[in-house]
């Protein structure tokens, strides 16, 4: 069985760092190099007419604005800091203050040769006024969208977004026709 025998950090900033990983695979050797995240979380949230809210946000990755579910860095993988930081994340993005339901729905690695999962979570039914409480350095931009249109422009779509954003919003639509 391949089995890691040797890490060593080749780089480190404040959110990630790159590891060099000496493997042997069967009696050969080979190095790898791996991104190692903390954990993010994503947030779809519902509003009582089954409208998603999203946000309009400039990514240096792509150099523009691209539209998502919000998120953000969780750092640890501890149940508690996840929650956490997505009323955290909801609360910044949108400006949600009062959570009546905060479900996880799912964790993924986003990448197969990158260490850190991302964590989506789930709210509903909000009926409040959102105000932002953004970091200084955010442009962030919140739009309300109906859930179905979403998924076609997102899922079905070609429209550019987040590896989170088409797995949440699918994993919404699928339990909510489940559950129809």
């Amino acid at each position: 069985m391949p089995h890691i025998e040797d890490e060593q950090s080749v780089y480190k900033s404040g959110r990630f760092r790159v590891v060099r990983l000496r493997v042997d695979i069967n009696g050969k050797k080979t190095e790898y190099d791996q991104v190692v995240m903390g954990e993010g979380i994503a947030l779809v949230v519902l509003d009582r007419q089954e409208n998603v809210f999203m946000v309009r946000e400039w990514r240096s990755t792509v150099n523009d604005y691209i539209v998502q579910i919000p998120g953000g860095y969780a750092g640890d993988e501890d149940e508690e800091v996840l929650a956490e930081a997505a009323r955290r994340e909801a609360r910044e993005e949108l400006g949600l203050v009062e959570i009546s339901s905060l479900k996880k729905l799912k964790s993924f690695m986003p990448v197969g040769g990158m260490r850190g999962k991302l964590h989506i979570f789930y709210i509903d039914n909000v009926d409040q006024d959102l105000s932002q409480d953004l970091e200084s350095t955010e442009d962030v931009e919140v739009l309300k969208i109906p859930l179905d249109e979403a998924y076609r422009r997102f899922v079905l779509g070609d429209e550019l977004t987040t590896s989170a954003t088409i797995i949440g919003l699918a994993l919404v639509v699928a339990m909510r026709h489940r559950d129809k």
